[in-house]
């Protein structure tokens, strides 16, 4: 559809309610590049925002609590533009959503809509909104004078922003073209500048600040640090915590950490949920060292697959990545700002990068296996919980069909055997055959393959340091389809 601009025609502003942290999204870069998890600070910049307070000049705001309008979803992408030039979106049948000229705009990309704006206020960008998921072409066309340009490309999640990126200072003369592509996973990671409009490209803009915006619940958190920040402090990145960071040792459990390191990941706990902004330079790929058995690694700026994942060396075989959400669920994609365990099977480097990995042979290869990772921290001592002897639970649920968890608990590193029989004392499934750290363990079951019938199941546990000490005990269960 066409539309075009005049005494009827409403353009929504942007607006900012004052009533709760929650409510807000920061969508511009800060020069200090440092994070804000604190409610207050998150309140007073929005506030100083609001009134041009002199601390928020150079914070380039753009604030937006609501979708424009009613009939746009709450997940899509926006590109704000602070400039004359106009702003375009072009999809891969070259439908065209953005300006014709100074009055009149199209909107024929389906589920798009674009807001003219006002160049001459900081708070009313031209705005673009594109449904997620599809390939575009974006591109500014100079007024035909000399112009600064700035850009900020959100990912709206909810009707919360997930992750932003800000462009600053692009030159243009009169004759000037920027272009980028949104890839269909929402990535906007360049933009090409054509100064001149010559069909040169002088120069290769990429984001200069980030924001990610990412919920922390109340409870225990996986967390890790999304982007480049100068102060890497817990109590700076998190002063709403009630609790250390904890980083994961395979050697002594858990220990607290004062300063974070962006490439690993992070226990922190608080006591109610909000949205934690972190503003600042891109991290689009980073080098995480693993050691044998499980790591709690951090992410990078941008969310990527599992499975895109490469090692040194290469083919670095991983168990899946668990995330945390109240309990261990498998993770195929890594956002930023959350923390992740993964289990490999020898010493090595693990590869993230925003950018298509070509180099299949070095991918890491994911082994599914029954062992989950350790637990969370203790409430009352920050520290890993053990079991105090060997354990073997009851599965539930029992009758299964066709799924079940089998629960067993190990006071010490053991070698442990996990196996599955029928009745006449045949394996007919290992759960579990390899070394495992102390802690309480969990293991899912499904027999979608097996007919109804009485099964037993039996774990036998060795310690480590203590060959002697020993373990092993059956049960039976019942499947029923």
């Amino acid at each position: 559809m066409s539309r075009k601009s005049g005494q009827d025609q409403t353009v929504p502003p942007y607006s900012a309610k004052l009533s709760g942290v929650s409510d807000y999204k920061i969508t511009r870069g800060v020069p200090e590049h440092s994070g804000l998890c604190a409610n207050e600070n998150v309140r007073q910049k929005i506030i100083d925002i609001l009134t041009g307070s002199t601390s928020a000049t150079n914070s380039h705001p753009s604030l937006s609590n609501e979708d424009p309008e009613d009939s746009i979803g709450t997940t899509h992408l926006e590109i704000k533009s602070f400039s004359l030039a106009k702003l375009h979106a072009y999809d891969i049948f070259n439908r065209h959503t953005g300006a014709l000229n100074d009055t009149s705009w199209e909107e024929l990309i389906p589920g798009s809509r674009y807001i003219p704006g006002d160049p001459t206020s900081s708070l009313a960008p031209q705005v673009l909104i594109l449904p997620k998921g599809q390939t575009y072409t974006i591109r500014l066309d100079s007024s035909g004078a000399v112009d600064t340009i700035s850009v900020i490309f959100d990912n709206v999640d909810g009707g919360k922003l997930s992750t932003g990126a800000f462009y600053d200072s692009i030159s243009l003369l009169s004759s000037g073209v920027v272009t980028g592509t949104i890839d269909s996973s929402s990535k906007l990671l360049e933009l090409s500048v054509d100064k001149d409009g010559d069909s040169v490209i002088d120069e290769i803009k990429s984001a200069s600040s980030l924001v990610i915006n990412d919920r922390k619940l109340e409870r225990w958190n996986l967390v890790s640090v999304p982007v480049f920040l100068l102060l890497l402090d817990k109590d700076s990145l998190y002063p709403s915590a009630i609790s250390d960071a904890f980083e994961y040792s395979s050697s002594s459990g858990y220990v607290v950490r004062k300063t974070l390191d962006l490439r690993k990941g992070y226990w922190i706990k608080f006591d109610s949920s909000f949205f934690c902004l972190m503003i600042g330079t891109p991290r689009w790929s980073d080098t995480i060292e693993v050691k044998v058995g499980w790591n709690m690694i951090g992410a990078i700026s941008t969310q990527i697959l599992a499975s895109s994942i490469v090692s040194d060396p290469p083919g670095l075989v991983t168990s899946n990545f668990f995330g945390y959400d109240g309990q261990y669920v498998i993770a195929d994609t890594i956002f930023p700002g959350k923390g992740y365990w993964v289990k490999v099977n020898q010493a090595g480097k693990l590869i993230l990068s925003s950018a298509t990995q070509s180099l299949s042979k070095a991918r890491i290869k994911i082994v599914p296996t029954s062992e989950m990772p350790p637990s969370p921290p203790s409430d009352i001592t920050g520290q890993m919980e053990l079991p105090k002897e060997y354990r073997l639970e009851q599965n539930y649920p029992n009758p299964l069909n066709p799924s079940t968890t089998l629960k067993y608990s190990l006071p010490v590193d053991s070698r442990v055997t996990l196996k599955i029989y029928n009745t006449l004392g045949q394996i007919v499934r290992v759960l579990s055959d390899d070394v495992q750290s102390a802690g309480y363990k969990s293991v899912m079951w499904t027999a979608t393959d097996l007919a109804s019938a009485v099964y037993f199941y039996r774990l036998e546990a060795t310690s480590v340091s203590d060959p002697n000490k020993t373990f092993r005990q059956v049960k039976k269960m019942l499947l029923l389809k």
